[in-house]
């Protein structure tokens, strides 16, 4: 009861802000539940080129943030940037829903870039350097995180599927509209916190409608931009460390883990796509006699994260050895693949709770994945003192979904079960490979 009178016990500011962006989360999976879908079943898109535009869109979102930050640091401020990109964002889902398809997206990319990455720093500035309330008030955000995406996955997806695709998206930007709401309604709270730090330039309008400009073009020819995007978010993530190394830093656990994120997490990006894909066609859409969208599949990953959460933190801290805790989720989520694979060989048309079980089992490895990646950043940026250091967590996001995006490509293309499987081999060398650098994992990590 204490514990959990501590919890509660932050900056009315955090809970605001817990609240705005749980409506953002909101809206953003409720639209990535519906977006694939949406691609195959009313544009008539291809399935590789739908999965295509589907990882350059995940990763332009992620690689958008490092120029909302530095906007928001040099221009807008924390707060204005996070109610723009609201805004912004809120457009993105209407114009989806009526059907304005790659700018929609465009706008989603501008919009998130503004939005995302400079709340979390917002809520960073309500505590001093040895708050001890720090962790209990990014749990709360964490949270709001899992439970918008909950909702969001079931109730956009029930709407879509059987109302239609402009009432899934519209609910979307409706969740959106109510946190910049909110937003407005109590900015009393932030007490001046994330104002801008001096007149914005009139030039930002045009940068904003370049960006948007420069992601629809890479979502039309996603063929070209998956293998080119790569190169330009390792040349930021290389800037980025040579920035750090000036300053004597030990960077090779921020670089193992970085490397773990992005191999990990391509491989996790498959509940959004090739799974999604392979729910639609080769499932019953019933569970336990009634049916279900395709799109609730996605509703697992929130649910294991809010209820198995503190289960997997506890087995985090049991495993002792470095080299385990990394190679671990990797043998979980390859055992899984693999198991979807064999089944499908031996029945054709599976029960969907075959492949809900095989996303709680993804979404488990995730929850021993993360503690790791972000510990480490954490404590490299604090040793830093340089936030430069948590913008290469959405560059290594951004590879994750181009690297994903890649693998949902070979394996629809292959066949499930070939597929499945190749990946299914690939991620368990990953975890093979990280076992067996035991002893320089030890020495890396505790750098």
């Amino acid at each position: 009861m204490q514990s959990l009178k501590a919890l509660f016990r932050q900056p009315k500011s955090v809970f605001l802000l817990s609240f705005v962006q749980m409506w953002n989360r909101f809206s953003h999976y409720g639209m990535r539940a519906l977006l694939v879908l949406f691609m195959l079943h009313a544009l008539k898109f291809s399935t590789p080129f739908a999965l295509g535009v589907y990882a350059v869109f995940c990763a332009l979102v992620e690689l958008g943030g490092v120029l909302g930050a530095y906007l928001a640091q040099k221009t807008f401020g924390l707060r204005r940037a996070i109610l723009y990109g609201g805004w912004i964002v809120a457009l993105g889902h209407l114009s989806l829903a009526m059907k304005w398809f790659f700018p929609g997206l465009a706008l989603l990319i501008v919009g998130s870039s503004l939005f995302s990455t400079n709340i979390t720093a917002l809520i960073g500035e309500f505590y001093q350097p040895q708050d001890v309330r720090r962790q209990g008030g990014f749990t709360l955000f964490y949270m709001g995180i899992n439970v918008g995406a909950l909702l969001a996955t079931i109730l956009c997806g029930f709407l879509a599927e059987n109302f239609g695709w402009e009432y899934g998206f519209g609910l979307a930007a409706a969740g959106m509209v109510l946190g910049n709401l909110a937003l407005l309604k109590f900015r009393h709270l932030l007490s001046g916190k994330g104002e801008t730090p001096e007149a914005p330039k009139k030039g930002l309008p045009l940068l904003l409608i370049g960006l948007g400009g420069f992601a629809i073009l890479c979502m039309v020819g996603q063929s070209i931009s998956l293998p080119l995007l790569p190169i330009l978010a390792v040349g930021l993530g290389i800037l980025i460390f040579r920035k750090l190394r000036k300053q004597n830093i030990p960077l090779k656990g921020l670089a193992l883990s970085l490397v773990t994120l992005v191999l990990f997490f391509a491989a996790e990006e498959q509940i959004g796509s090739s799974l999604v894909v392979f729910t639609s066609e080769k499932t019953t859409h019933t569970l336990f006699g009634l049916p279900m969208a395709t799109s609730s599949i996605l509703s697992l990953n929130p649910i294991v994260i809010i209820f198995f959460g503190a289960i997997a933190n506890a087995l985090y801290l049991k495993i002792k050895n470095p080299s385990r805790r990394l190679a671990i989720p990797f043998l979980i989520v390859a055992g899984a693949l693999a198991l979807l694979s064999f089944s499908h060989m031996a029945i054709p048309i599976l029960p969907l709770s075959s492949v809900m079980g095989v996303v709680a089992l993804i979404s488990f490895a995730e929850l021993l994945v993360g503690p790791m990646l972000y510990t480490t950043c954490s404590e490299v940026s604090s040793a830093a003192k340089d936030p430069k250091v948590m913008g290469l967590v959405p560059i290594g996001f951004s590879l994750a979904a181009l690297l994903g995006g890649t693998m949902s490509k070979f394996i629809t293309a292959t066949g499930y079960d070939l597929g499945f499987l190749v990946v299914a081999a690939m991620v368990t060398l990953f975890g093979i490979g990280l076992g067996g650098l035991q002893a320089r994992i030890r020495q890396v990590t505790s750098a």
